[in-house]
């Protein structure tokens, strides 16, 4: 089974394009799935029940009106999905779009490895993460070093290693 995460902040779950293309992914790809929802906002957006008649879909909607640190809600979802039998967590923002063949992409990939995907500036169409980059902080600077574009999947070595942590999928055996 795959988890989802999507977190959200002053909108609905249905208005944001994360869960439009999740939506539009399962029904190319249907497998067994639960989806989180955390709402950060200062008054939630839905009731504690959201019934999404989608097949093999359960949902979970969380309301923190704290706007609660990323670490604390990656944690807390990560400990149910795991406890609940998923072999998957994504991280997702509420501004992700995911690509059709999202959960076929990584049906094939070790089970063991922390999952990235590449992230492309909307301007430049350049990946900007995953990257490399070192700080300096006597310098106060940071050295970037970018991927290329045409960069396959595979193993790539952590150390220096940068990504954002919407998309990322962790498996439960890593």
């Amino acid at each position: 089974m795959h988890s989802y995460l999507i977190l959200i902040y002053k909108e609905s779950i249905f208005d944001t394009p994360t869960y439009k293309t999740l939506i539009k992914m399962l029904a190319h790809f249907p497998h067994a799935a639960t989806l989180y929802i955390w709402d950060n906002s200062p008054t939630a957006k839905h009731s504690e029940y959201i019934d999404l008649d989608v097949e093999d879909l359960k949902v979970s909607y969380f309301h923190s009106a704290r706007n609660e640190n990323l670490s604390i809600v990656y944690n807390q979802v990560m400990k149910m999905a795991f406890n609940a039998g998923s072999d998957y967590l994504t991280l997702l923002d509420q501004d992700s779009y995911l690509p059709k063949d999202f959960k076929s992409s990584i049906g094939n990939i070790s089970s063991s490895c922390l999952l990235l995907p590449k992230v492309c500036s909307d301007k430049t169409g350049e990946i900007i993460s995953p990257r490399y980059q070192r700080y300096n902080y006597l310098l106060n600077h940071c050295n970037i070093s970018f991927l290329a574009n045409n960069i396959d999947a595979g193993i790539y070595t952590s150390k220096s290693l940068f990504a954002v942590g919407s998309g990322m999928t962790i498996p439960k055996a890593l």
